[in-house]
């Protein structure tokens, strides 16, 4: 089962009247968002579950673009039938043990540190020479710049995902202001994923209705309830 994301806008729309099967309608989805080409589009089946611990689980399709995803439902109730969606944002996973991770590492750096100074000191007073102050400017320049030559990296999309990045606690703060992640592409691109998607959602369910003989729902019907995208 995948976890909930911040829920970023919502749609809902209760059909009179009207019966579909739920597992062809994801198809049907599948296809209109794939005849557009959106880039990095990734489709999975989810499950979450209607209430507390043991309770039923009911099955979502979620379209994913990095950290952003749709994750769409479909189900009987009553004599009508239910769609919805949610736009959601999506954390890593195990961001804590990422946040962890990096503690870790500047800790082992300061005992680096600690001990190269200390072997310094400890040279000194024996009075022994050589590259020991060098070598203690090396050791506590490594730390600012391997991480700046760790964010060029993920910058370039030549090591982990920048989304996954920006989502971990801290780090994802501190990599946000120091590379500046929030452009016009970056929020254009957002926006396209969102909008392209609703477009296929809304395309597929009027079709469907269409085909019953039923009226297709205007665009009043169709407006989700939008929050801010990108923060």
């Amino acid at each position: 089962m995948s976890r909930l994301g911040q829920a970023l806008s919502h749609w809902h729309q209760l059909i009179d009247g009207f019966d579909t099967s739920a597992l062809e309608f994801f198809s049907a989805v599948e296809k209109a968002v794939r005849a557009r080409a959106v880039p990095d589009a990734a489709f999975e089946r989810v499950l979450f579950s209607e209430g507390g611990v043991g309770s039923a689980k009911r099955e979502y399709l979620r379209i994913r673009r990095q950290r952003v995803a749709f994750d769409i439902g479909a189900t009987p109730f009553g004599t009508g039938y239910f769609f919805s969606w949610w736009l959601l944002r999506l954390g890593p996973r195990h961001p804590w043990l990422w946040l962890l991770g990096a503690i870790g590492a500047c800790f082992v750096w300061g005992l680096l540190v600690l001990a190269t100074v200390t072997s310094m000191v400890a040279s000194k007073l024996v009075g022994t020479t050589g590259a020991g102050s060098f070598l203690v400017l090396l050791v506590i320049a490594s730390l600012p710049l391997g991480l700046v030559a760790l964010g060029w990296g993920i910058r370039e999309g030549h090591i982990f995902d920048e989304e996954e990045v920006l989502g971990i606690p801290v780090l994802g703060w501190l990599y946000s202001k120091i590379f500046g992640t929030h452009t016009y592409y970056h929020l254009d691109s957002a926006l396209m994923f969102q909008e392209s998607i609703r477009r296929a959602v809304n395309e597929v369910i009027n079709g469907l209705l269409e085909e019953q003989g039923l009226r297709a729902l205007s665009p009043d019907e169709l407006k989700p309830a939008i929050r801010d995208l990108v923060r």
